[in-house]
């Protein structure tokens, strides 16, 4: 089953901010990670810019959300993310995998990831990450896995 996901990129650079919104399409599928197994996970299939200015499109799934809610998880291999998806939390509430692995991905800071609480792996590996936070995962105490270099 194919997912289309609206989400705000909010992004700061030197104290500009700008407001992106895109399109993540993914397919929704049970994956075996390290702890836990057949995880409901949205495997990313695309993510691009989408071209709309209306302020009410800000966050929406497009399909029903329980389906949104009912994912765990989200996994992307192989595609241009250079940061995590800031509107990840505003989809998947009770995400409790991140998989960003082979994905350009050069920067994560501590704001990525604070509305994951629920976090018990973060994998990472493959990427090219040249700047990590000082206390990353201070909002994340469930973690149990951080895979974050290979």
């Amino acid at each position: 089953m194919k997912i289309l996901l609206i989400l705000i990129f909010l992004v700061n650079y030197f104290h500009i901010f700008s407001t992106e919104l895109i399109e993540i399409e993914c397919e929704k599928i049970n994956v075996d990670f390290i702890n836990l197994k057949s995880i409901p996970t949205c495997e990313l299939r695309e993510i691009k810019p989408k071209l709309s200015n209306k302020s009410d499109e800000i966050v929406k799934c497009l399909v029903s959300s329980s389906d949104c809610v009912d994912l765990f998880a989200f996994q992307a291999q192989k595609m241009d993310i250079p940061h995590i998806p800031k509107g990840l939390s505003t989809i998947f509430h009770n995400l409790t995998v991140i998989s960003i692995v082979d994905c350009g991905l050069n920067e994560i800071h501590r704001e990525d990831l604070r509305n994951f609480t629920e976090l018990l792996e973060i994998h990472l590996h493959g990427n090219k990450i040249e700047f990590l936070e000082a206390n990353l995962f201070e909002f994340n105490l469930k973690l149990e896995v951080k895979n974050l270099f290979s």
